[in-house]
C-alpha cells in the first residue's frame, strides 16, 4: 500500500493514505466502501501530481461526499486538501479557500500538525495567486515555523519556495531568489526530483526577471525536460510559458509562439485555466510586437476580464495595456471588451488553433455541404474568423493554394470561389464535386473517376506550394 501511495504522490498526505488503507484491510475497521474511497483518493493524488486537474477534481469531489455520508473526518480531511488543491490549480479561488479553510478548523480539531502545515501551504498559494501577497506571506511563515519545529524538510523546502513566489511574483526577484536557493539545495540533498524541477523552473523566472537570458532558458529547458519525463502537465505548461515570456523579450517572436502553441494545448488539456490564460497573455504580447493591435488587444482584454486570472499577469499586462491606449481609438477598446465578454475560454483557445492553423498551412482542402444553394453554416462562420488575420504581414490567406470540394451540388463552388478570391488566396484550376453513393462503407472513394479528380487536384496544390517556396 505504501508503494501505490508513493507511486501516486511524493507527499506525505500519501503515506498517511496507504497507512490507513492497509490498516483497512488488516483491521476490518471500517467498510469496503470506506476502503474504496481510500483508492480513490490515492488515485486523485496521481492525478494532482501529474498535472491533470480535472480528473483530481472530480475525484476529490466524490470523495468528500462519500467521508461526510461516512463521518470519516480524518480522511474527509484529506480530501478537502486534495479538493482545494485542485480548485487552486484550476484558478477556482473562492471554491479553494473555503474547502482549505475547512480543512484547517478539522485539522486543528484533529491535531494533524502535518496536514495543518499542508493547509497553510496552500491558503498561501492561493492567496498569492490573487494578488494578497501580505496574507500569503502570513500564511506560509506560520507554515514554516510548523514545519521547522517538526523538522520536515522536504515541507520546509515547499514553504521556502512558495514565499519566494510571492516576491517573484511582485517582480522582486532579488527577494525571491534567495528562498529559491534554500529550496533547491534542500530537494537536492534528498534527491528530490520533483522538487528539483519546480524549483528550477521558478529561478529560470528570477534569472529572466535579472535579464541574464542565457541562464533562464538553461533552467526552463531543464525542468520542462523533467516534467515531461514524468508527464507532469502542469509544469509542462508552466516551463513553455516561461520559455515563451523569456524569447519575447529578446524579440524571438516566432520561437515564443511556437512554444506557446504547446503551452496551449497541454494547459487546457489540464484544465490548469491559470497557465492557459498565462499563455493567452503572452500571445498578445506577440502580437502586438507584431503589429497586430487589433488581435493584441482582444487577447489582454480578454485575459484581463477573466475572472480566474492570476495577479501576476495583470501586472505582466497593465505596461502593454497602458501602451495601447495612449496609440488606439477608445472605440476598439469597446468592440475588444464586447467581444471578450461573449467568449470562454475553451472557445478563445480553439480559435487560436484555427488561426494558427490558416497562418502555417501552404496549402489547404476546402469541403462543404450545400445548404439552400449555398455553403454551410458552420463552414462560413469558421472563414469569417480568418477576418482576424488581416493586420499579419500576409494578411489573410496570402499566398495559399486552395482545393475546393462540394458535397451534393455544384451551386456551392460560387461561394467557396468568392471566399477564396477574397481571402487573397490562389484557386486550383480542378474542383471535385462529390455524393453519398460515391463513397464505401469505410468511406473511400468507390468512382475511379472522382479518385482521379481527386488526385489530381492535390497535385496541382503540391505543384503550387513548390513553386511559392522557391
Amino acid at each position: 500500500m505504501i508503494e501505490a501511495a508513493q507511486w501516486a504522490t511524493d507527499d506525505d498526505t500519501a503515506d498517511n493514505l496507504a497507512d490507513n488503507l492497509a490498516d483497512n484491510f488488516a483491521g476490518g475497521r471500517h467498510s469496503p466502501q470506506a476502503t474504496l474511497m481510500h483508492l480513490q483518493i490515492i488515485t486523485g493524488l496521481f492525478h494532482f501530481e501529474r498535472g491533470h486537474f480535472r480528473a483530481g477534481f472530480t475525484v476529490a469531489e466524490q470523495a468528500i461526499e462519500t467521508c461526510r455520508t461516512l463521518k470519516l473526518d480524518a480522511d474527509l480531511l484529506l480530501a478537502l486538501l486534495l479538493y482545494g488543491r485542485t480548485q487552486m490549480r484550476r484558478g477556482a479561488a473562492v471554491e479553494a479557500t473555503g474547502a482549505l479553510q475547512e480543512a484547517l478548523a478539522l485539522d486543528q480539531r484533529l491535531g494533524s500538525s502535518h496536514n495543518c502545515a499542508e493547509a497553510l501551504i496552500s491558503l498561501g498559494m492561493v492567496a498569492s495567486s490573487q494578488g494578497h501577497y501580505t496574507e500569503a506571506q502570513s500564511y506560509l511563515q506560520q507554515a514554516l515555523a510548523l514545519v521547522q519545529e517538526m523538522g520536515y524538510r522536504p515541507w520546509i523546502a515547499r514553504a521556502l519556495t512558495n514565499l519566494g513566489t510571492t516576491y517573484s511574483r511582485q517582480h522582486d526577484y532579488q527577494q525571491a531568489k534567495p528562498y529559491y536557493e534554500q529550496a533547491l539545495a534542500i530537494a537536492l540533498e534528498a534527491g528530490d526530483q520533483n522538487f528539483i524541477m519546480i524549483t528550477i523552473s521558478n529561478l529560470g523566472g528570477v534569472y529572466a526577471g535579472f535579464g541574464q537570458v542565457g541562464l533562464s532558458l538553461d533552467y526552463y529547458q531543464r525542468s520542462l525536460a523533467m516534467a515531461r519525463n514524468v508527464g507532469d502537465e502542469r509544469w509542462i505548461a508552466a516551463n513553455l510559458n516561461g520559455l515563451a515570456n523569456t524569447y519575447l523579450a529578446t524579440g524571438a517572436l516566432s520561437a515564443a509562439e511556437r512554444v506557446l502553441r504547446e503551452a496551449l494545448a497541454v494547459g487546457q488539456q489540464s484544465d490548469s485555466a491559470p497557465d492557459t490564460l498565462g499563455s493567452i497573455a503572452c500571445l498578445g504580447h506577440v502580437f502586438a510586437r507584431r503589429g497586430q493591435l487589433e488581435s493584441a488587444l482582444k487577447a489582454l482584454t480578454f485575459v484581463e476580464q477573466h475572472l480566474v486570472t492570476m495577479a501576476r499577469d495583470r501586472l505582466y499586462n497593465e505596461p502593454l495595456l497602458t501602451e495601447l491606449r495612449s496609440e488606439l481609438p477608445p472605440t476598439l477598446f469597446e468592440q475588444a471588451a464586447a467581444w471578450a465578454t461573449g467568449q470562454t475560454l475553451d472557445g478563445v483557445v480553439h480559435l487560436h488553433a484555427l488561426l494558427d492553423g490558416f497562418r502555417r498551412a501552404n496549402i489547404m482542402l476546402w469541403s462543404s455541404p450545400t445548404y439552400h444553394g449555398t455553403v454551410s453554416g458552420v463552414f462560413k462562420n469558421a472563414l469569417d474568423f480568418a477576418e482576424l488575420l488581416a493586420d499579419d504581414t500576409a494578411p489573410y490567406l496570402t499566398g495559399q493554394a486552395v482545393g475546393l470540394i462540394s458535397i451534393n451540388d455544384s451551386s456551392t463552388f460560387a461561394a467557396m470561389r468568392d471566399c477564396v478570391h477574397e481571402l487573397r488566396a490562389w484557386l486550383t484550376p480542378t474542383q471535385v464535386l462529390l455524393s453519398g453513393r460515391d463513397f464505401n462503407p469505410d468511406l473511400t472513394i468507390s468512382n475511379p473517376q472522382l479518385q482521379k479528380r481527386l488526385e489530381r487536384m492535390v497535385a496541382e496544390l503540391i505543384v503550387f506550394a513548390r513553386k511559392h517556396r522557391e
